[in-house]
């Protein structure tokens, strides 16, 4: 078991270490090319209202009124 982790300790860390040169080593792309990929270069969209049926808040609360009553019942 000690070996295991100490092998992933290292492949961990090559890993990183490899991740960390490559990022440094090479150019950055334009926000023009990456737009779509990544969150930060992204427009996000507008959400529209929903009706209550149909807000996963709604059902969140319900769920949870449901699990109280239900830890009640069978306690």
């Amino acid at each position: 078991m000690a070996a295991d982790l100490y092998r992933a300790l290292w492949a961990f860390s090559s890993c990183a270490a490899v991740t960390i040169l490559v990022s440094y080593c090479t150019k950055p792309k334009p926000l023009s090319e990456l737009a779509g990929l990544v969150y930060g270069a992204s427009e996000l969209p507008h959400a529209e209202p929903v009706p209550l049926i149909k807000n996963h808040w709604f059902w969140a609360a319900i769920v949870i009124t449901v699990f109280f009553i239900l830890n009640i019942v069978f306690y």
